[in-house]
């Protein structure tokens, strides 16, 4: 399969899936209303923290092993990740059952954020075989699957925010079970499992996810952080109604985050036979910056009682979030341009102080302009989402020089 076809199936995938909560989301809004949306979005932002500490990008580590070893000992490194996020699991429920009084939430949380853990596992070996139509029905079926358990569980029982949880749960529990069995019967998997050889994976996925926490976290803090504000500041109603439109505006991250996933593994492969380097990484970065405007540019033709038509009756004001974000958002083309040849090159430390530093940059404007208006927090993404391209050129360049 040709590297354009393959890279067109991976992204076609990716934008298939991620349509799917998009869809879903005039059903969610209206069933269960602005409040309880922002209650669901306010767990929503436990569960990316969840995924960070028991994940510890494992889907990254894997990908980065596979392309720099091969499948020699791959097994092993998936093993031991799995493992790790088990155990990371089971002590986080453990201690909330036993010290917190909203121990079932946190339970509902923490294992999402695991089966999300492993499904992005099961993508990224898809991903490095070069699966693409197996890549693509385990999205698909996911993504179809928790559409549908929610619906029956809304329709049958109620709506409500643990009911939407439940759902995602039930869906990824099956997908990742039936994904792992496969993968196993198809590629014959048989490998020795010793402690010695599971204490070097488990070394080497923490060694690798480790330093990037604060990269996650980064990014976490940039997609999340607001969220928190507004709950705490301002009310769950109006959480619903920005969360309702950054979910709109994800729109455009589907597509961008589709493309950098699909175009990824090739870009891995022009850096590591040298026709990729870092001048031409800090250019196209710069030249990307030129786009970031245009699709808030286009959204500011479309009215906003078509967002209310959409969303229903309690979702109005959503227009100008939505075109806000999408400046955000856009400036992700050239964050992903730049920071994905330090990932290749294995700087998660640099990676991770920039990104820290731009993420501090970030708190204080959220908490500048919080004091003043809702409407203020959504620029924050935009400017932290360029501030590491500035800063890791500048990294760059004296890393070329001193190489």
């Amino acid at each position: 399969m040709s590297v354009i076809k393959n890279s067109l199936i991976f992204g076609v995938g990716d934008i298939l899936s991620k349509s799917i909560p998009f869809l879903l989301l005039p059903y969610l809004t209206r069933k269960i209303g602005t409040e309880d949306y922002g209650e669901l979005v306010y767990y929503q932002a436990f569960i990316a923290l969840g995924l960070i500490f028991i994940g510890l990008s494992q889907a990254g580590a894997i990908t980065r092993y596979a392309f720099r070893y091969g499948r020699k000992s791959l097994g092993v490194v998936v093993t031991s990740g799995h493992l790790l996020s088990f155990v990371l699991t089971f002590l986080i429920i453990i201690f909330s059952s036993l010290f917190t009084s909203n121990a079932e939430i946190i339970i509902y949380i923490v294992i999402i954020s695991l089966t999300n853990e492993l499904l992005a596992v099961q993508l990224a070996l898809r991903q490095y075989e070069k699966k693409a139509k197996e890549y693509v029905i385990i999205n698909i079926t996911n993504g179809l699957l928790s559409a549908l358990v929610t619906v029956l569980i809304f329709e049958f029982l109620s709506p409500s925010p643990e009911h939407r949880l439940i759902s995602i749960i039930v869906a990824n529990s099956i997908v990742v079970t039936a994904s792992l069995l496969f993968y196993s019967n198809m590629n014959k998997v048989r490998y020795r499992i010793t402690p010695a050889r599971l204490k070097l994976g488990t070394c080497y996925v923490i060694g690798f996810g480790m330093p990037l926490i604060l990269h996650q976290l980064s990014i976490l803090g940039k997609g999340q952080l607001d969220r928190l504000v507004i709950y705490n500041l301002y009310s769950p109603k109006d959480l619903g109604i920005y969360a309702a439109a950054f979910q709109i505006a994800t729109i455009l991250n589907v597509f961008i985050a589709a493309a950098n996933k699909a175009l990824t593994p090739f870009y891995f492969e022009r850096i590591k036979n040298k026709t990729i380097n870092f001048n031409w990484t800090k250019k196209y970065s710069f030249y990307a910056m030129i786009f970031v405007p245009l699709p808030a540019l286009v959204s500011l033709v479309i009215p906003d009682y078509i967002y209310t038509l959409f969303l229903g009756e309690g979702f109005v004001g959503v227009g100008y979030f939505v075109t806000s974000f999408l400046l955000g958002i856009a400036a992700l083309i050239p964050y992903m341009i730049m920071v994905n040849f330090f990932f290749y090159h294995g700087k998660g430390g640099v990676i991770s102080l920039t990104t820290g530093f731009s993420l501090l940059f970030y708190f204080i404007y959220i908490y500048i302009a919080s004091k003043y208006s809702i409407n203020y927090l959504p620029f924050g993404l935009l400017i932290s989402n360029l501030m590491p391209v500035f800063i890791l050129s500048f990294v760059g360049d004296r890393w070329v020089k001193y190489e």
